[in-house]
């Protein structure tokens, strides 16, 4: 592995081999009804998801409903803006010829050259403004990151799960996201008005093997990939 987060990664796997049309069977797959916690919400799944979930049983997955802690991240952006304070400057110092070297530089010529939208200017301004050093953001970053890992861990530990199937509504992607757990997704199906839908299988550390097998195993199953028709 090249970087710290992935050096106890598993080696040698074939991916491919265990790709198959029955890999749902007999598999518990949770999926969240409601995210409870500060921030919570009670989802109302689209009829898209429901009928994934009818396949999911037709293909001999258990299926367990999930009310899982949504946890606190009153500090999520401020941390990501302590983080891209020190990455946004170290990166524009890697480009060597430019005329922008520093954040304060990116920030005095947008506001020389404005654009129409003057899109991401102002959070430019509030993450120069920011007192939080990188050492501060890191440390918070890995707290949140723990604190996320451990909200999915433990509704896979307390259900005996193989993976969790969530519809794409934000919450899922966001909870897997900042865990930096694995997630696949695939399509579910299209919305009267032409917009696509989708699943999104995740699951704990390393699960990557596990959740592409059963991803496949839905797609194969359900054939909701659906070409785009574009209007004349």
């Amino acid at each position: 592995a090249a970087d710290a987060g992935s050096s106890d990664a598993p080696v040698g796997i074939d991916y491919t081999a265990l790709l198959a049309t029955d890999a749902l069977q007999g598999k518990r797959i949770g999926y969240p009804t409601a995210y409870t916690g500060p921030y919570g919400r009670v989802l109302e799944p689209g009829l898209e998801f429901r009928m994934a979930l009818t396949t999911l049983e037709e293909q001999g997955a258990i299926l367990v409903p999930l009310t899982p802690r949504l946890p606190d991240m009153d500090n999520y952006f401020s941390v990501l803006m302590g983080g891209m304070k020190h990455d946004l400057p170290e990166y524009l110092a890697t480009r060597s010829g430019q005329p922008i070297q520093t954040l304060a530089e990116l920030i005095e010529f947008n506001e020389s050259h404005p654009g129409a939208e003057g899109y991401g200017q102002q959070m430019l301004k509030d993450i120069d403004a920011l007192d939080m050093t990188y050492a501060q953001a890191t440390e918070q970053f890995k707290a949140l990151n723990s604190s996320f890992q451990q909200a999915i861990d433990e509704q896979l530990i307390e259900h005996n799960l193989d993976a969790v199937i969530a519809e794409a509504d934000g919450y899922s992607q966001f909870v897997a996201a900042v865990a930096g757990y694995p997630a696949v997704t695939v399509p579910s199906g299209m919305k009267e008005e032409g917009l696509p839908t989708s699943v999104f299988f995740f699951g704990t550390r390393w699960s990557d093997p596990q959740l592409l097998a059963l991803a496949y195993s839905y797609e194969q199953a359900s054939m909701k990939l659906q070409p785009p028709a574009f209007q004349e």
